[in-house]
């Protein structure tokens, strides 16, 4: 994901998760993109408040993010992302039903589209979001889509 060149004031963080390193970005307080990386950054300890969050979803301490954050989408994009981020923990909806909940049952691939560019993991947890007859995509991966819904179903 491309960071926005209007941000000003930009601070990021990395992440070691047990799925790899996961990138935040944030600016005047505000996260605006999370997002898997192999890069290596300088951390900036502003953001611990999350990477705390971050470390007790994945010790199992913490089903719902608490951060402040800037979405610059569709507004297609912000109805689904909508939808999504009240998915509870531990459940999974389709594609197919998040179509239904924006009142048009065509939408499904649109939606999939919409949640290839979530530019929020785990805190808009599209990885909750199915396929009818299998898992679905995810942009950080299969294997990790698998792994997130397994951890959540295990707590």
């Amino acid at each position: 994901m491309k960071i926005r060149s209007d941000f000003k004031d930009v601070i990021t963080a990395v992440y070691d998760s047990p799925i790899g390193r996961i990138k935040i970005s944030a600016s005047n307080g505000r996260i605006f993109e999370i997002d898997f990386t192999d890069s290596d950054v300088i951390t900036d300890p502003s953001l611990e408040y999350f990477t705390s969050q971050l470390d007790e979803y994945f010790y199992g301490n913490r089903k719902i993010f608490s951060a402040e954050y800037d979405l610059h989408v569709s507004d297609f994009q912000k109805k689904v992302y909508e939808i999504v981020s009240r998915i509870p923990f531990g459940e999974i909806i389709t594609y197919s039903d998040v179509a239904n909940m924006l009142g048009n049952k065509y939408l499904s691939r649109s939606v999939g589209n919409a949640l290839a560019s979530n530019p929020l993991i785990l805190v808009i947890p599209c990885h909750r979001v199915v396929r009818t007859d299998g898992i679905g995509g995810y942009t950080g991966g299969i294997w990790r889509k698998r792994w997130l819904l397994s951890h959540e179903m295990a707590i």
